[in-house]
C-alpha cells in the first residue's frame, strides 16, 4: 500500500510541521533488537547552532532544537494482519493518504489538510480576545523548508479560500438583494393598501322604485 504523509496532522509548541507517523516495525526476535524507529517520509534535524553534545557521565541525552522534514514522494508500506489495524487508524485519522501510484499528490486533501490545522491553532493560540500572555501568532514561513510542496499547497489554498470568501460575499448579496427586493414589494402593497382605504367611497347608486299611479299605466 502506498501512503503519502499528512505533515499539517500536527503542529509542534512552534508552530512548526510535526504529522510525522512512526512506521509499523516488525516483530522483534528478541529485546536484544532495538527498535527501528522510522517514520513514514519524514526526518528529524536539529536547528543549526542548538546542538548540545550527551553528557554520558550524568546520563543527560543530546539537546537541540529538533524538528520535522519532510518527503514529498509516497512511500510503500506493508500490510499483514499485525499492522493492518494500525495503517487503518492512521488513514482514519488523516494522519497519511493512500495514493495509487508513487508519483502522486494528494493536493486537493493536503489543501483540506493545511487549512484545519492553521484553523486549530488560532482557535488554541490566536482566538479573537486571547489575553496576550497566551497569544502565539501562527507563522508559516518556514513550512516550505520543512515540506517542499508547501508552497503550491499555499497558494490552492489561497486560491480556493478566495473562491469560498467570493462565494459567500455573493450568496450573501443574493439574499440582500431579496430581502430588500420582499421589503419593497411589500411596502408597495401597503402603500396601494393604504391609498385604497383612504379613497373616498362612492355614492349608493339609487335606483327609483316603480310608480303606482295609474295614470302612468300604458295605454290608458
Amino acid at each position: 500500500m502506498l501512503l503519502f504523509p499528512n505533515p499539517y496532522s500536527a503542529l509542534d509548541a512552534k508552530g512548526r510541521l510535526a504529522g510525522a507517523v512512526h512506521e509499523a516495525e516488525p516483530l522483534r526476535k528478541s529485546t536484544a533488537h532495538m527498535p527501528m524507529r522510522r517514520h513514514l517520509s519524514a526526518e528529524l534535524k536539529v536547528a543549526e547552532g542548538t546542538y548540545v553534545p550527551p553528557d554520558v557521565g550524568n546520563r543527560i541525552d543530546d539537546q537541540g532544537d529538533r524538528f520535522w522534514t519532510f518527503d514529498v514522494t509516497p512511500l510503500k508500506v506493508h500490510v499483514d494482519g499485525r499492522t493492518q489495524h494500525f495503517w487503518h487508524a492512521r488513514i482514519k485519522d488523516r494522519e497519511v493518504f493512500v495514493v495509487k501510484t508513487e508519483d502522486a499528490v494528494p493536493l486537493a486533501e493536503l489543501v483540506k489538510a493545511r487549512v484545519a490545522a492553521i484553523e486549530k491553532w488560532k482557535a488554541h493560540y490566536d482566538w479573537e480576545g486571547c489575553p496576550e500572555e497566551v497569544r502565539q501568532p501562527l507563522d508559516t514561513s518556514g513550512w516550505a523548508e520543512q515540506f517542499p510542496l508547501d508552497t503550491q499547497i499555499a497558494e490552492e489554498t489561497d486560491r480556493i479560500l478566495a473562491e469560498a470568501k467570493k462565494k459567500a460575499e455573493d450568496e450573501a448579496k443574493a439574499k440582500a438583494d431579496a430581502k430588500a427586493k420582499a421589503e419593497e414589494e411589500a411596502k408597495a402593497k401597503a402603500d396601494d393598501e393604504r391609498k385604497r382605504k383612504a379613497r373616498p367611497a362612492p355614492p349608493p347608486t339609487v335606483t327609483p322604485a316603480p310608480s303606482s299611479d295609474p295614470s302612468d299605466t300604458k295605454g290608458s
